[in-house]
């Protein structure tokens, strides 16, 4: 008997077998003896994971720490910061040794396995002389240079103990901290108990949300470079965002936790407030000073026939691209509906096909929120991570394919074959980030193929449609010989370099399929993928 892991089907069509996922292909090869044919590329491969005995468990730094072990994604592993060229990464996450558990900082590069670098961890040494880090928050920003921002609590007097820092190679360099002078705000205005919101620029410019004290009280958004100099990008009581749907402008009353957005270039603002008018219209969405969305409002450009009843919560409704010319939001209308919105145009709502011309649709009928992140490239590719009619949860790339699907093998020890028995559960909110070279990197819960939870991972997955042309590996393409290899291993025959890659080129699933051959002649020639 075949057992097939939990979210596999199979479909026989003219003999053979179709759609077979690497997983269930690796237990069939097994039973009948047949030789297995592995993807090499486009797996999603496991970066860190609280899975015991894992080597992607290990926390680098200090003998002795790994990741918390749990099944819970929003105390595991939330959500990841990925810098704009998709090579550096960071996260917030428990870790343990023994009978201690901190909260810490994760850096990582590439595809290090269990991360690069301890980046702190509450009741490490901080930046400030003699005191540890009390606190770290959930929320970290990342850019190309590896600079990562980090923001929460040292240990002492409470009158400084907020922060933000610039963490690079080892080095931090202090921000901002409670008590200190606001820049670019009158004297004695001072950082106040909250600083977050944390976006860094291609040159280490922070942009931070802050509580205002001393003569001046209220939130600001601050863009800052150093504790003395910097800038007022929206100030509570003072910036009045101007294209409001309302009949009566309002100025802004609050800013929405962790929701201010900043560009990686240094020239886009974008940030969820509360105007200070009517309840029921005081949630708006603000790019560069312009409203762009407002509650009990239709979105402009929308199609939508119904007004906006709620823009999504916090962490997941607002999204940039790192250059700030694309946008995103996630939301319902007043019909019940969830929609995602490029550019303020609705490009999908609940009830529509998660992929053209699919029968499996977006669902929110359990739970009530259909799309649970979001992420957009500077050339405008969206990928979506929602709810389906088919009961799992999936991530699409818009208009294209699905790239990721609840029940897809993972691969664990980094062989780049599915035989680990560890599978897609379910997808963090808010912990998507697609980049422009088509890597995904994702947080998700996964279960082993009985159904059982084993724990929590941060994965990544080269998301191009097509395997690339180098299939033996050997550093050397465009090359003939790839051409002669791949149709010899295609035929039966081995790897004559003994590191080729798989012959699904398309990466359809479907394979041997004769669509690889010629797909990898078209690719090899300078044609689009098919």
């Amino acid at each position: 008997m075949l057992l097939v892991p939990r979210g596999f089907h199979l479909g026989m069509g003219s003999g053979s077998l179709s759609r077979v996922k690497p997983g269930i292909l690796t237990a069939m090869s097994a039973a009948l003896a047949l030789p297995v044919l592995a993807r090499a590329a486009g797996l999603p491969r496991v970066l860190c994971s609280n899975i015991a005995g894992s080597p992607t468990s290990v926390v680098p730094g200090p003998a002795g720490w790994t990741y918390r072990p749990g099944n819970d994604l929003y105390t595991s592993m939330p959500r990841v910061a990925v810098s704009p060229d998709g090579l550096q990464w960071a996260f917030v996450t428990w870790i343990k040794s023994g009978g201690t558990e901190r909260v810490a900082v994760i850096h990582g590069s590439g595809l290090a396995t269990g991360g690069s670098n301890l980046v702190a961890r509450v009741g490490g040494a901080s930046h400030v002389v003699g005191r540890s880090f009390d606190m770290l928050d959930a929320n970290v920003a990342i850019n190309n240079a590896g600079q990562v921002l980090i923001s929460g609590s040292i240990s002492g007097a409470t009158a400084d103990d907020q922060f933000v820092a610039r963490w690079q190679s080892g080095v931090f360099t202090e921000v901002a901290r409670e008590g200190q002078q606001v820049p670019g705000m009158p004297a004695g205005t001072l950082y106040w108990l909250v600083v977050d919101s944390p976006s860094i620029t291609s040159t280490g410019a922070a942009a931070i949300r802050t509580l205002l004290g001393g003569n001046t009280t209220g939130q600001a958004w601050i863009l800052t470079s150093s504790p003395t100099t910097g800038t007022v990008l929206a100030r509570t009581g003072t910036t009045v965002p101007a294209l409001q749907l309302a009949s009566v402008p309002q100025a802004i009353s609050s800013f929405v936790f962790d929701q201010c957005l900043y560009s990686d270039t240094g020239d886009v603002t974008f940030y969820r407030a509360t105007l200070n008018g009517p309840i029921l219209t005081d949630q708006v969405a603000v790019l560069n000073g312009n409203v762009v969305a407002q509650e009990r409002f239709v979105v402009p450009a929308s199609g939508m026939s119904s007004h906006v009843a709620v823009l999504s919560p916090q962490d997941r409704g607002l999204v940039l691209s790192p250059s700030g010319n694309h946008f995103v939001l996630l939301g319902g209308n007043a019909s019940e509906r969830d929609w995602a919105s490029l550019d303020n145009t609705v490009f999908v709502q609940t009830f529509e096909p998660i992929v053209p011309g699919s029968t499996e649709v977006f669902d929110d009928t359990s739970p009530s929120d259909c799309f649970i992140a979001a992420s957009v490239t500077d050339s405008g590719k969206v990928a979506l991570a929602a709810r389906s009619s088919s009961g799992d949860e999936v991530i699409v790339l818009m208009n294209d394919r699905v790239i990721l699907r609840e029940g897809d093998p993972v691969d664990l020890n980094g062989n780049g074959v599915a035989d680990d028995d560890l599978f897609v559960n379910r997808i963090g909110e808010g912990g998507l980030t697609y980049t422009a070279d088509n890597r995904l990197f994702a947080t998700v819960s996964v279960v082993n193929g009985a159904d059982f939870s084993v724990g929590v991972v941060l994965l990544t997955l080269d998301a191009s449609q097509c395997n690339d042309i180098d299939f033996n590996n050997d550093s050397i393409f465009p090359d003939i010989q790839d051409i002669a290899d791949f149709i010899a291993v295609f035929g039966g025959g081995p790897c004559p370099t003994g590191g080729c890659d798989g012959i699904d080129f398309n990466r359809d699933d479907l394979f041997p399929d004769t669509e690889d051959i010629a797909a990898f002649l078209t690719v090899f020639g300078g044609g689009d993928c098919p």
